[in-house]
């Protein structure tokens, strides 16, 4: 089975959204149009987390961004262009690419008294990797990957207390100048049902599946349906909490290379889904913390059984500057058994300030370490981005 190769579906979306969102807010709509031009510095000595690291990168984004949103009273329309140019030298920086990297999105909301449409369409160009587990970026390999993703929502609010929510979503991946990794598609079609049991309490229940159709020889295609129930919860005027439980079922079809013409090759596992997490936050911090386990995708695409941890913090010193860190911890391996061959670890510091009501900056900090198969690599990455915001019209 092919479900369109060269990403039919992923296109189809985007030729839509784009009719949909001309359709849109037109000149009685209240404009907008910001943005911020900014320049990161950064140094890597291990950017894709080698055993043995091919030496130092010093890195550098130049980046101009903006947002254009127009607002009528029932609908809402915002367009987000981002132009960058990434320079890197360094001994390690050998085959990366020197070049523009182009971002943009579309998205389009339309309210009636029972019923919210959104939809969206988004491009993005960045430096492809082989890592599965990143906090900050770049994180860098030789190559692009290059995305293009799509979704369609609907929600229906049945009363005050329910609500009925269809989502249909397509991507597109692609690769350059990468090897060993494949094309592929996305198709993530669901449908959820919200119920408001108390002021404080929230319930839902989601059913659907993320389909997987890769451009690999052996025409790989995994169908991943899952069934699950979250809540979400206000203990105090603090601390809120969330916690899921689940099921999902792993459908993978491959071509039989040795016995061309004979049925597709078939495998089916079953496994569980959960995740939990919490916000409290006080007059001047916040900490946070979530927990999570099921079939999750890496960046090249394939489907992972991955265990999640992650803590954060975050302290606003004064009117001017904040200070946080974040910590997660994930276990990786194979989603048909085998337990978790892979371990990563971070441990993220940052520090952000605004010099004026215009000027700020980020600095941040992260170490990396990863053991797999009994080897362990090592990566520490630095960074600082200085950036002018703009109003071109409030």
């Amino acid at each position: 089975m092919n479900l369109g190769r060269r990403g039919q579906g992923a296109r189809g979306l985007l030729c839509a959204l784009i009719v949909l969102a001309a359709a849109g807010p037109a000149s009685a709509a209240d404009w907008s149009i910001k943005g911020s031009v900014s320049q990161r510095v950064s140094g890597d000595d291990n950017p894709n987390l080698d055993l043995h690291s091919p030496g130092f990168v010093f890195g550098s984004l130049t980046d101009v961004s903006v947002d254009i949103q127009a607002l009528t009273r029932t609908s809402r329309l915002n367009l987000t262009g981002d132009l960058g140019y990434r320079y890197y030298t360094g001994s390690g920086s050998d085959g990366l690419t020197n070049r523009f990297v182009p971002n943009a999105g579309i998205s389009f909301e339309k309210d009636w008294k029972r019923d919210v449409l959104t939809a969206s369409v988004n491009y993005a160009l960045e430096d492809a990797s082989d890592l599965s587990f990143t906090e900050i970026g770049p994180t860098l390999q030789k190559g692009d990957r290059q995305t293009i993703s799509a979704n369609v929502t609907v929600l229906h609010k049945l009363n005050a207390r329910n609500d009925f929510t269809a989502s249909v979503g397509a991507s597109d991946v692609t690769y350059s100048d990468v090897d060993n990794v494949d094309p592929y598609r996305v198709y993530t079609p669901s449908i959820s049902w919200l119920n408001r049991q108390t002021r404080l309490t929230d319930f839902r229940t989601t059913l659907g599946v993320d389909i997987y159709d890769y451009d690999d020889l052996p025409n790989t295609l995994n169908y991943n349906y899952y069934l699950r129930e979250d809540v979400n919860t206000r203990l105090s005027k603090r601390l809120r909490v969330n916690a899921g439980v689940g099921v999902r079922l792993l459908d993978a079809y491959i071509d039989n290379l040795l016995l061309p013409g004979t049925p597709r090759d078939h495998t089916t596992s079953i496994g569980g889904l959960a995740n939990a997490g919490f916000d409290y936050a006080l007059k001047e911090s916040s900490f946070s913390g979530s927990a999570s386990y099921g079939l999750n995708p890496s960046t090249d695409g394939k489907l992972v059984n991955q265990l999640n941890f992650s803590l954060g913090f975050q302290q606003r010193i004064n009117d001017y500057s904040t200070i946080g860190v974040s910590a997660a911890y994930t276990l990786s391996g194979d989603p048909n058994g085998g337990g978790f061959n892979e371990r990563t670890m971070s441990i993220s510091p940052t520090y952000s300030y605004r010099f004026s009501q215009y000027w700020r900056m980020v600095a941040g900090y992260q170490f990396m370490m990863q053991r797999e198969d009994g080897q362990t690599s090592k990566r520490n990455y630095g960074y600082i981005t200085i950036a002018r915001d703009f109003v071109l019209l409030p």
